[in-house]
This record gives structure tokens, C-alpha cells and sequence, in this order.
């Protein structure tokens, strides 16, 4: 099922009063869930989470021309600090009706087969931000088609970009043992234990990205396990609260393993890319050439081979001396 959004039946008859009325559109509050619609039904018809989790907020939002464009967020941060571990598959948007002063349901949106994992608020981590761009046409017209703007991707478009972009990334599934945890001194006691997961050609420069399975997430909640990882040298190092009672299937993502960037911004292996030839509409290298008057030093550093002033003044008394002889 495919991400999408529709002003609700109660959302249309809101725009309908605002236009009417010539009042402002009030927008209250956000809520999202982890619940998920089936395919049948008409999101227009929704007036309700299917599964009500927390409340979320608005971000960007300004309005030109016929198009409201809004950007919905989701925030880990210590408000919801009892909020623990959920996929964010939904989220609604409430209004001021105009005529009534109730708040009414506005716009339902389901992220379909691209929920997002959302891990608990963790003290001395930073909180992560979920955005949800949306953006709505108000027209008189019966049918009115709302697609979502060019800043949403699916979960594969996303890859795909990083796969084909100068950080270079490489994905692969990881089980999170329930034994061999050792104690931890890089949180200073916020997790008081972790464990290195083995994987061939980590390092300590990479950036590692772990999304527990979703058949695994109460598992990683009951040992209370971090947001974040690190890599070391060969291995991703985990943390959590305590040992987990049964290992944990997830997903790794590695960003940053590209071990050469080319000129023309594709990863690459050093040893098999070379650099395209430069010409006046092509970025490449160039060869500095004997006698050219270019030199380049033991840093690779180009200079002029140009004539001190003492080296001038003498060639130019030697040419006026040979012009006088002739």
C-alpha cells in the first residue's frame, strides 16, 4: 500500500465554511499512530486513528496561490519520554471549524508500506525529527486531484539516492545476540552495556543506521535499546539497558563506506576509476607539461615558473645591448 493523504469529509466541509466565510483556516493540533488502514477504504472517511499514539506538531507551513503546503512532524524528545518504541504508520490533522468553533478532524494520512520505526526518547541523545511534507490544492472544481510534493520518497528511492551518491552506503541484515554484552564507558552510564556486532570492513568513519524488525521491536523495548550505534573498527557496536531476552533480527545501514569519490560525484574504487581527460565543458585532470612554464611541487601544488625581477632587468639590458650591436 502506497503513502497518501485526503482532506476527510469533515476537512472539506471546514475549507467550504473557510471560503464562505472569508475566515482564516486554524489548524489545532496533530496526532499520529501506529495503525493501518486496509486498502478499501477511503481515507476521506477516516475522522480517527485507527491507533492513537502521541501528539505531533506543525511545522512549515505557508500558503500560495490555491496550494496550502504544511510540513507534519513527530518529535522523540523528552515530552514524550513515556512514549516507547512504535512504527508510525499515521497521523491526522485537526482544524477550528469556522461556523461551529469545534475542532474537526481535517486531513488522514496513511505512510502505507513505509511506516517509520521510531525509537524512545533516550536521555543524552539528541531527539530525532520525523517530516511529513503535504500539500493541498483549494479550488472550487468538483475534482480536486492532492499528490505529495517532489521532498517524499519511498523507502527504495531513498536507498537507490544514497546507493548512487558521493557518501556510498552498503545494507545488510544484523541479529543483535542476547549474549556477549560487555560494559560500557562511552555513554557514561546512560547504557550501561553494549555489544560489537561483527561486520567485515566497518570503520570508525562510518556512519551506521539500525532498524530493529518489526516482529523485534517489544524485545528491543523490554531491554530498553538505544537509538543510536556507533562503528568501530570491524564491527557496529550496540547499547542497551540490559541483556535482551532472545536475539533481535535488524536491519544495518552503512553510510560513508565509498572509498574513493570521483570528480564526477560516483563512489568508486581508486584503483580501478581514473579521472576523465579535462576539456572546456568537462571538470577532469590535466598533465603539466615540460617547458609549459607550469611546475608542480612534491604537494601537488601548480605554480608559474615566471622570472624573478633580478632575471628580468638582466635579459632586458642582454636584449637592448644585442639590439644596439646590430
Amino acid at each position: 500500500m502506497d503513502y497518501g493523504y485526503k482532506p476527510t469529509t469533515m476537512g472539506r466541509e471546514i475549507l467550504a465554511a473557510c471560503m464562505a466565510l472569508g475566515a482564516p483556516l486554524e489548524l489545532t493540533r496533530v496526532s499520529v499512530g501506529d495503525g493501518k488502514v486496509s486498502e478499501d477504504v477511503n481515507l476521506a472517511d477516516m475522522h480517527s486513528l485507527v491507533h492513537y499514539v502521541a501528539e505531533g506538531t506543525i511545522g512549515d507551513r505557508r500558503h500560495e496561490e490555491n496550494r496550502l503546503y504544511l510540513t507534519i512532524q513527530y518529535h522523540n524528545n523528552e515530552e514524550h519520554a513515556d512514549v516507547g518504541t512504535f512504527l508510525l504508520s499515521e497521523f491526522i490533522v485537526y482544524a477550528r471549524h469556522p461556523a461551529t468553533g469545534k475542532e474537526e478532524d481535517l486531513l488522514y494520512a496513511t505512510l502505507g508500506d513505509y511506516c517509520q520505526s521510531v525509537p524512545p526518547y533516550a536521555v543524552g541523545f539528541p531527539p530525532g525529527v520525523w517530516n511529513f511534507p503535504l500539500v493541498l490544492i483549494v479550488s472550487d472544481e468538483i475534482n480536486v486531484s492532492v499528490s505529495s510534493p517532489a521532498g517524499l520518497v519511498t523507502y527504495e528511492d531513498l536507498i537507490r539516492l544514497i546507493e548512487s551518491s558521493a557518501l556510498g552506503a552498503t545494507n545488510l541484515d544484523i541479529i543483535i545476540p542476547a549474549s556477549g554484552w560487555l560494559p560500557d564507558t562511552d555513554t557514561n552510564g546512560t547504557y550501561p552495556i553494549c555489544c560489537n556486532i561483527p561486520v567485515e570492513n566497518a570503520t570508525e568513519k562510518m556512519v551506521p543506521m539500525v532498524t530493529v524488525w518489526p516482529e523485534c521491536m517489544e524485545l528491543a523495548e523490554v531491554c530498553k535499546l538505544s537509538p543510536s550505534a556507533r562503528t568501530i573498527q570491524g564491527a557496529v557496536r550496540v547499547y542497551a539497558m540490559r541483556e535482551p531476552e532472545k536475539p533481535i533480527q535488524a536491519s544495518l545501514a552503512l553510510l560513508g563506506t565509498s572509498p574513493f569519490i570521483s570528480l564526477d560525484g560516483i563512489p568508486g574504487d581508486s584503483s580501478t576509476r581514473t579521472l576523465p581527460i579535462a576539456s572546456a565543458t568537462t571538470l577532469g585532470g590535466v598533465k603539466v607539461q615540460e617547458g609549459s612554464g607550469l611546475v608542480v611541487d612534491g604537494s601537488g601544488n601548480i605554480a608559474i615558473d615566471a622570472a624573478v625581477e633580478q632575471d628580468a632587468e638582466s635579459i632586458y639590458d642582454g636584449s637592448k645591448a644585442n639590439i644596439g650591436q646590430e
